[in-house]
C-alpha cells in the first residue's frame, strides 16, 4: 500500500512554530519602509522620557552638591544654640577644635537682620569668618577686588539694587560704616549677603541693639578631621565658659549649646537627592509609564491591518495561523525595542544637551545626573513587557478564535451560529473585564479623593488613576462619537464605518492622544493653580499711602515709644489721618502664651476695636456706607468679607467668645454682624473683623491697653520718608510697615520644564500618530480612487477622521486636566481654582493646526 501524504496543517494548531516564526518575523522586519513610521511614536515616547528624567535629575542638588554648599571644604558643620548680641567676641571654637585633634577648623557668625541704609528698608545676611583661603570655594567665586582680612571689611555676594562697588562704603543699621573690599558671586543663591572679616560683629558698638532689639549672631563651627565625639565635647566646653570681656556670658542650656549630632559630609554625599521625579510625578513618573505604554499600543494598532493581511496570506499557504501572528508580533516589538533605544539614545544626548539652559534658569548649578542607565532599561523593559503581552492578546484572541468545531464534526447549519456565539463569548468576556476594571479604577478616584487628596503631587497622581479609568473606557467613548458622526452624505460615512472596521487602530490612536492631551492641559490647569494660589499668600503689608507703625517682631503690637518718639519729633507724620488698632485680646509682644482673647464663635481669628466708625476707613482705603457706620454705632460688628463663616450681605447674629488656651471664660449675646469687603493685606493677618471699643467696653471683653497705629495719606515719597528717618536714628525701619509691590510669585523651574515638555510632546505626538493613520488609510483610500471616487473624497475622509479622534481626545483630556484641579481645590485650604482656559485654547489652536498641517501633507501624498 502506498505511504499517504502527510496532511497539511490548516491551522488546526494553535501553538506557533519559534524558528519558522523567528525566521518570517525577520524577513517581515527588514521591509523598513512600512516600519518605520509606524514606530515613530515609540521613537517619541523614549526620547521624551530620558529628557524629562535628565531634566527633572538636574534640577535637583545631589548630595555631594549639598555638601559643598552647607559645609565648603570641610568635612563637619556644627551650630551653637546661642545668639551673640552686637559687639560680642566670637567664642574660640576653632581653638577647642583643634585642640581636641581636628586638623583644620573655622569658626563663623551668621547674623540675619542687617539692615541696609536704603528704603523701602530690607535686611540681608552677614557673615563673619576667615575668608583667605576661601571656605567655599564652590559656593562663592570672587568677582572683583579681594577677600576681606580686617574688622569692617566686607565683601557683597550678588550685589543686585545694592549700591556697593569696590572701595566704597556700606551703611548698614542705621551709621555702621563697612568698606567694601571686594565682589563675589553666590552659585547657589541669588541673593545679597555680606561676607566680613573676623572681628567685625565684635567692633559694632552694643548700643546698636537698642534700636535693632531683633539683631543677633549665631555661632557655628566648621572642621575637618579629629575624633567626632572629642570636638564636639572641647566645643561645648569652650561654649560654657565662654565670656566677654570681664563680664561673663555663662550660657544657658549645658550640654545642649550643640544640640544633637553635626552635619557630616559622609552623610549627605551618600543621602539620596531630592530628585524632582518624586516632586512632580506629571512631569516624569506618570507619562513614563503611560506614554511608552500608548505608543506600543498605537503601533500594533497601526500595523493590525497588515497583521490580519499576512495572516490570511500566510494561512491560506497551509501556515499556522499562530505562527504568522507570533512573526508579526515578533518584528513589531523588535521595531519598537530599535525605536525606544534609538529616541533614548537621542533623550540622553538631548537632555545632556539642556544642561547650560537649565543651569541658566534657575541660575545655580544643575544636579549630579544618576541613575540613567536604569532609566533607560525600565523603558526598555516596558515596551518590551508592552509588546509582548499585546501580541500574547492578539495571539489568545486567535485562539478562541481557532476553537470551532471542524467542518466536519458540525453540520453547516449551525457552524455560522457556533462561530459567532464563540465569537459574542470573547468579546464579551473582555468587555465585562474592562468595564469592571474602568468601574474599579473610578471607585479608587473617589475613595482617594475623599481620603488623600492633600496636595499637589497627590493630585498628579489622581490625574493618572482618572486617565487609566478614562482609558479603560474608551471603547464606550469611541462607539459614542461614531454615531455622533452622522452618514448625511456618503463621504461621511465612508469615514464612520471605515473607523467601525478598524476600529484596533483607531482606538489605539484615540488613546495615545487622550493620555498626551490630558497629561499637558493637566499640567497647564496645575501650573496655573499653583501660580493663582501663591498669589493669594503673597500680599503687601499696607495699602499704597498708607504707613502702620508696630512692633518689628509683628505688626500685632504696638510700636516702641522711642520711635512714636523720633517721628513726633519730626513732625514727618503730623497732620495724617492716623488710628491706633485695638486688639481684643491681653496677648503682648512680651507676654504671648496663654491670655484671655476673643474670637468669634467657631472661628479662631481675633476681633480689632477702634474709637469710632470714622476710623474705618483709614483701615479699609474706602468709606463705609450707611448700614456699615449705623451697624457699628448700635453695638455691631463689621467681619472681613473673605473669612470662613463670614455672614451674608443681609447679616446675621454673632455671638463674640473670650477664650484662654481652649478654655472659654464668658460669652456674648448675639451681635448684629454685616461683612466689610476690604483688600487683602498683611497687617490684618489672624483677625476676623471689626467694633467700636465702646462695644468692647460694655461687654467686659479683654482689651489691649496699646496698639499699632495705622497712618492713612502718606503719599508723595512720605511713607519712605518714614523708614529713611528712623533709619537715621538707628532703628529698624521696618517696624513702619509701608507699600511695597510684591513680587509675583513664580513657581519651580521643575514644573515650567514639565508644562513646556508636555505641550512639545502633545504637539509631536498629534503629528506622527495622525500621520500614522493617514500611511494606514493609504491602502483603503487607493482602492476607493482605483474604483472612480474622487482623490477629493479620500482626502474629506481623512480629515473627518482626523476631526472625529482629535476632538473626542480634546474633550476626554479636558475631564482628564479640570477634574483632579477641581478636587484639589475642595479639599486643600486657600487653593484657588484657576482654570488657564486661555493657555488651554492656545495649546489646543496649536494641537488643530498641526492637524491640519498633517492633513495637508497627506492630501499631497495621495495626490502622487
Amino acid at each position: 500500500m502506498a505511504r499517504q501524504p502527510k496532511q497539511a496543517d490548516k491551522g488546526n494548531s494553535v501553538l506557533p512554530q519559534p524558528r519558522l516564526a523567528a525566521r518570517l518575523a525577520w524577513r517581515l522586519g527588514r521591509r523598513q519602509g512600512q516600519w518605520i513610521g509606524a514606530s515613530s511614536t515609540v521613537f517619541v515616547a523614549g526620547l521624551f522620557t530620558m529628557v524629562m528624567f535628565i531634566a527633572l535629575s538636574a534640577l535637583s542638588l545631589s548630595g555631594a552638591q549639598e555638601a559643598d554648599r552647607d559645609l565648603g571644604r570641610f568635612d563637619a558643620l556644627a551650630s551653637a544654640e546661642m545668639t551673640l548680641p552686637p559687639g560680642s567676641k566670637t567664642p574660640a571654637m576653632a581653638g577647642a577644635a583643634q585642640q581636641a585633634g581636628a586638623n583644620e577648623s573655622a569658626a563663623f557668625l551668621t547674623a540675619l537682620d542687617v539692615q541696609l541704609a536704603v528704603t523701602p528698608a530690607r535686611n540681608v545676611t552677614l557673615l563673619e569668618g576667615q575668608w583667605k583661603p576661601n571656605p567655599y570655594p564652590d559656593v562663592y567665586e570672587l568677582a572683583a577686588g579681594r577677600w576681606p582680612q580686617q574688622p569692617g571689611e566686607v565683601v557683597v555676594t550678588d550685589p543686585g539694587d545694592v549700591k556697593a562697588a569696590v572701595g566704597q562704603t556700606l551703611t548698614v543699621l542705621g551709621d555702621v560704616r563697612l568698606r567694601v573690599v571686594g565682589v563675589a558671586d553666590n552659585h547657589y543663591a541669588k541673593s545679597s549677603a555680606l561676607l566680613a572679616a573676623p572681628g567685625t560683629w565684635s567692633s559694632l558698638d552694643p548700643k546698636v541693639a537698642e534700636g535693632y532689639p531683633s539683631l543677633a549672631a549665631q555661632p557655628y563651627l566648621l572642621w575637618t578631621g579629629g575624633p567626632e565625639q572629642a570636638v564636639m565635647d572641647a566645643v561645648t566646653k569652650a561654649l560654657k565658659s565662654y565670656s566677654d570681656g570681664s563680664s561673663s556670658q555663662e550660657a544657658k542650656g549645658g550640654p545642649e549649646l550643640l544640640p544633637g549630632p553635626p552635619t557630616l559630609r559622609a552623610q549627605l554625599e551618600t543621602k539620596a537627592a531630592d530628585y524632582w521625579i518624586e516632586k512632580s510625578p506629571a512631569g516624569y513618573a506618570i507619562p513614563a509609564v503611560l506614554v511608552p505604554i500608548g505608543a506600543v499600543l498605537l503601533m500594533f494598532g497601526l500595523v493590525d491591518r497588515r497583521l490580519r493581511r499576512t495572516t490570511e496570506t500566510m494561512v491560506s499557504l497551509g501556515l499556522r495561523p499562530a505562527t504568522t501572528i507570533a512573526a508579526v508580533s515578533f518584528a513589531c516589538v523588535a521595531w519598537c525595542l530599535a525605536a525606544a533605544t534609538a529616541g533614548a539614545a537621542a533623550g540622553v544626548a538631548t537632555g545632556w544637551a539642556l544642561r547650560p539652559l537649565l543651569a541658566y534658569l534657575q541660575d545655580r548649578p544643575v544636579g549630579d545626573v544618576e541613575g540613567v542607565t536604569g532609566a533607560a532599561t525600565q523603558l526598555l523593559a516596558l515596551v518590551a513587557a508592552t509588546g509582548v503581552l499585546t501580541g500574547a492578546g492578539l495571539l489568545l484572541a486567535r485562539r478562541t478564535r481557532s476553537e470551532q468545531p471542524h467542518p466536519t464534526t458540525t453540520s453547516p447549519a449551525h457552524q455560522p451560529q457556533a462561530k459567532s456565539l464563540r465569537k459574542k463569548s470573547a468579546a464579551t468576556v473582555v468587555r465585562d473585564v474592562r468595564q469592571l476594571a474602568a468601574l474599579g479604577v473610578w471607585c479608587v478616584c473617589v475613595v482617594y479623593t475623599a481620603t488623600r487628596l492633600d496636595t499637589p503631587s497627590e493630585g498628579m497622581f489622581l490625574t493618572a488613576l482618572i486617565t487609566a479609568a478614562v482609558v479603560l473606557t474608551l471603547p464606550e467613548f469611541f462607539g459614542l462619537a461614531t454615531r455622533l458622526l452622522t452618514e448625511r452624505d456618503a463621504r461621511r460615512r465612508l469615514a464612520r464605518r471605515q473607523l467601525q472596521a478598524d476600529r484596533r487602530r483607531a482606538q489605539a490612536a484615540l488613546a495615545v492622544l487622550t493620555v498626551i492631551i490630558g497629561a499637558s492641559l493637566g499640567m497647564l490647569a496645575l501650573l496655573d493653580t499653583l501660580i493663582r494660589s501663591s498669589e493669594n499668600t503673597v500680599q503687601p503689608e499696607v495699602l499704597p499711602g498708607q504707613v502702620l507703625l508696630a512692633h518689628r517682631a509683628s505688626s500685632a503690637f504696638a510700636p516702641p515709644e522711642r520711635m512714636l518718639t523720633v517721628l513726633k519729633e519730626s513732625k514727618v507724620l503730623e497732620g495724617l489721618p492716623q488710628v491706633e488698632l485695638h486688639r481684643l485680646s491681653e496677648e503682648t509682644v512680651d507676654e504671648t502664651g496663654p491670655v484671655p482673647s476673643t474670637t468669634r464663635q467657631g472661628n479662631e481669628g481675633g476681633i480689632l476695636a477702634v474709637d469710632s466708625p470714622d476710623d474705618v476707613p483709614v483701615l479699609t482705603g474706602r468709606p463705609v456706607t450707611a448700614d456699615q457706620r449705623a451697624l457699628l454705632n448700635r453695638g455691631g460688628l463689621l467681619v472681613w468679607a473673605d473669612r470662613d463663616n463670614a455672614p451674608p450681605p443681609g447679616g446675621q447674629p454673632t455671638r463674640l467668645v473670650v477664650a484662654e488656651d481652649d478654655r472659654i471664660l464668658t460669652e456674648t449675646p448675639p451681635l448684629p454682624s454685616k461683612p466689610l469687603e476690604l483688600a487683602r493685606t498683611g497687617w490684618r493677618a489672624g483677625t476676623d473683623g471689626i467694633l467700636l471699643l465702646d462695644t468692647a467696653r460694655r461687654l467686659d471683653l479683654p482689651i489691649a491697653v496699646r496698639g499699632p497705629i495705622m497712618v492713612t495719606d502718606a503719599n508723595d515719597g512720605q511713607d519712605a520718608r518714614v523708614q529713611q528717618i528712623l533709619q537715621d536714628h538707628a532703628i529698624d525701619a521696618r517696624a513702619a510697615y509701608i507699600y511695597v509691590e510684591p513680587e509675583p510669585p513664580v513657581p519651580d523651574t521643575a514644573l515650567y520644564v514639565s508644562a513646556a515638555a508636555l505641550a512639545l510632546l502633545a504637539l509631536t505626538t498629534v503629528l506622527t500618530a495622525l500621520r500614522g493613520q493617514t500611511r494606514a488609510l493609504k491602502t483603503y483610500i487607493d482602492s476607493l480612487i482605483a474604483l472612480g471616487i474622487p482623490p477629493s473624497w479620500g482626502r474629506h475622509i481623512i480629515l473627518w477622521q482626523y476631526a472625529l479622534l482629535l476632538g473626542t481626545a480634546t474633550l476626554l483630556g479636558l475631564c482628564i486636566a479640570i477634574v483632579p484641579i477641581v478636587a484639589l481645590a475642595t479639599r486643600i485650604p486657600d487653593f484657588q481654582l484657576s482654570i488657564p482656559w486661555g493657555q488651554m485654547s492656545l495649546l489646543l489652536a496649536t494641537l488643530a493646526l498641526a492637524s491640519a498641517l498633517a492633513a495637508t501633507r497627506s492630501t499631497l501624498a495621495l495626490r502622487r
